[in-house]
């Protein structure tokens, strides 16, 4: 995978472990949500966030981006949600 790649603490094999491990439970749920309709993993749909985000906030980015990928995925997943809540499903629809 392209943003975990390069983690050892996640390696390719375990995006799913750092996304139980590091996002809200209400992101996560959100992102199972949106995978279901969507037909797409939690994953990929992290990935193409974290991109979105990454482009946005060219200017903010340290370094060692690696080393704050677990802080920048809450703060990419929680902006998305608040930037493109009218373009996706609502928790409260889950059944």
């Amino acid at each position: 995978m392209l943003i975990f790649g390069n983690s050892h603490k996640y390696p390719d094999d375990s995006e799913d472990s750092f996304i139980i491990e590091n996002l809200s439970a209400y992101c996560i749920l959100w992102l199972s949500r949106q995978s279901e309709a969507l037909g797409q993993t939690r994953t990929v749909i992290l990935q193409h966030i974290l991109k979105e985000w990454f482009a946005t906030h060219v200017e903010a980015m340290p370094d060692n981006a690696d080393a704050y990928l677990p802080e920048i995925a809450r703060v990419a997943v929680s902006e998305f949600i608040l930037r493109h809540q009218v373009e996706f499903l609502h928790i409260g629809s889950m059944n």
